[in-house]
């Protein structure tokens, strides 16, 4: 028979008031608090006798989950169950890891779609402005002006252009956050 103890984080236990001793179900438990990285939340582990007398149901437990069942410990389980029970192997992974994984694929495909995006924009931008500069441009180069000074004026305004961007865009960015901050009185 399980003694009447219960591990609790030590958050749950702080919540409870930290009492030593908690009633469940008419049985004085013993609460004993576990570091909070046991990652039991807001659960109870208890032995499997007693939540069976708690629960009232003697010898009709449906399963038991066993979360770190390395391959080496596995002969051992299969021994401890024998032929009371049957095991089987959750298939269904919930693994964090490959979630993370398949979080950060789906971001770098976004990504390297909205580069793409972008690309074309501008391309088309710069594309549409020259064609309705061609006028102006036929007419610099009949003036004399060389294919190079007009190239590199339009590389002298393409970098103005940005810099002026960068630098409103950047303006407007630190206004919108120095907005938010209130002066302590």
């Amino acid at each position: 028979m399980g003694e009447p103890i219960a591990l609790v984080s030590s958050a749950h236990f702080e919540q409870f008031g930290k009492p030593s001793v908690l009633q469940l179900d008419n049985v004085e438990t013993r609460l004993l608090a576990v570091p909070d990285d046991w990652q039991l939340g807001n659960r109870m582990l208890v032995d499997i006798s007693f939540a069976e007398r708690l629960l009232q149901k003697q010898g009709k437990l449906s399963y038991i989950a066993v979360f770190d069942a390395s391959r080496e410990h596995f002969d051992r389980w299969l021994a401890i169950i024998g032929s009371q029970a049957q095991w089987i192997e959750n298939t269904q992974s919930s693994d964090l890891a490959s979630l993370t994984d398949s979080f950060h694929l789906n971001l770098t495909a976004m990504s390297m779609l909205a580069f793409l995006v972008g690309l074309f924009i501008a391309y088309n931008g710069v594309k549409y402005s020259l064609l309705k500069r061609r006028r102006l441009l036929v007419q610099l180069q009949q003036a004399g002006v060389t294919s190079n000074t007009v190239f590199s004026a339009l590389l002298i305004e393409l970098a103005i252009m940005v810099s002026l961007a960068h630098c409103l865009g950047l303006y407007s960015e630190c206004s919108s956050v120095t907005g938010f901050i209130q002066p302590l009185h």
